[in-house]
């Protein structure tokens, strides 16, 4: 499903994400399996971008402007992680699916 949705429009996380945590993986787990999912899910994206020549010089230098603060945020996320008991970590996953969920849902309605 999360193929199919992600072929359609691009967005194959929260799908994959919802399964993942109804699965009930320790955090170590499914952090490290859902990194591993949205890489795969993101190779045949990129491939696909550029066989249609979207990589333009100015989205691959705003990309590279974003590599410093998306590894910063990499980095607090995983001492975050490490600080946090499963069960804080599960209620913090679920409420994110929700807020994700509400987000999509807004957006499509608007």
């Amino acid at each position: 499903m999360a193929g199919v949705f992600g072929g359609a429009t691009g967005t194959f996380a929260p799908i994959l994400a919802v399964y993942l945590a109804a699965t009930r993986p320790d955090k170590y787990r499914f952090t490290a399996v859902i990194a591993l999912l949205l890489f795969v899910g993101q190779v045949p994206q990129l491939i696909g971008y550029a066989t249609l020549g979207l990589f333009t010089r100015e989205r691959l230098m705003l990309s590279a402007i974003m590599l410093p603060p998306a590894a910063l945020g990499f980095a607090l996320g995983t001492v975050i992680r490490s600080r946090v008991s499963q069960g804080a970590f599960a209620v913090v996953v679920r409420w994110a699916l929700l807020l994700i969920g509400l987000r999509l849902v807004i957006d499509a309605l608007l």
